[in-house]
């Protein structure tokens, strides 16, 4: 689980088949305002007088407890306090009713915020959901029949909540492992190059420096063995000829080799870079 959640940065993007993260956030604000404001009350409800204030009031609790959910992601425990807050308000001033707001905060505690906050979060809110439907029990505004769905509605918003926690923290997980493993490969790779490199200059330094050293042996005895033993110093010619053309030879497919090698490292790397790129 997380805090916030990476999607509603992407501002008024459209994504294929999607609605826009900040038009999904106006459609659940708007939605949980309107359940709130067509919500019939349940239980017994007393006559309640129509004064400016108490609408105004009523209203302002309205969006006390949909507004708050554009930062559902981001504050999710304060969120719900928020929301939690004006629900009991509500409970107290207008009657029994049931809590949109709180269902839709206390998902998103359970989803977006640490495994400890959410737990806290869903035993606080639960709490209040039950302890609101006994007391409204005890004061015979409130049928057992009309209390036991909000309760069992709030658990199981809960157990959804945990569930769909569990899997994100799963795929997650998985994710994390996926780019490791990815990552290992890579450095695999990386190593398995510089170690074939590092073999290939070793092998082309012993070749350099054995046929440097056979033209030097034969430079010299070619160049003692001219005034007296001309066939001698040919031979010495011949020697020195056959071992720079072997050593120009070998060479080149060493170097082979070694480009090679960096071509199939800029080609291993370069699908990776263009995977973090996308």
């Amino acid at each position: 689980m997380q805090d916030a959640d990476s999607a509603p940065r992407a501002g008024f993007r459209d994504w294929p088949g999607r609605i826009a993260p900040r038009g999904a956030g106006w459609l659940l604000v708007t939605s949980v305002a309107l359940l709130h404001l067509l919500n019939p009350r349940i239980g017994q409800v007393e006559p309640e007088p129509r004064s400016v204030l108490l609408v105004v009031v009523g209203f302002g609790l309205v969006l006390a407890q949909s507004v708050p959910l554009f930062w559902r992601r981001r504050r999710p425990a304060l969120v719900l306090a928020l929301i939690a807050g004006a629900w009991v308000a509500g409970q107290l001033l207008f009657g029994p009713s049931a809590p949109f707001g709180v269902w839709v905060a206390l998902y998103s505690v359970v989803v977006y915020a640490t495994r400890r906050t959410g737990e806290l979060g869903a035993a606080a809110a639960t709490a209040a959901v039950v302890a609101l439907q006994l007391a409204h029990l005890g004061r015979d505004r409130l049928e057992l029949q009309e209390a036991v769905p909000l309760i069992v509605a709030t658990l199981l918003v809960v157990i959804v909540g945990f569930v769909v926690a569990d899997r994100r923290s799963r795929s997650a997980a998985l994710r994390d492992r996926a780019e490791f493993l990815e990552r290992e490969r890579e450095a695999l790779s990386r190593q398995a190059v510089a170690e074939e490199r590092l073999r290939i200059a070793r092998e082309l330094h012993d070749l350099v420096a054995h046929s440097l050293t056979t033209i030097a042996i034969q430079s010299s005895t070619g160049r003692l063995a001219l005034p007296q033993h001309p066939d001698v110093a040919l031979r010495a010619l011949a020697t020195i000829e056959t071992t720079s053309r072997d050593a120009n030879r070998e060479m080149r497919q060493l170097l082979g080799v070694l480009r090679q090698a960096g071509d199939t490292t800029a080609e291993s790397g370069s699908p990776a870079r263009s995977a973090h790129s996308t």
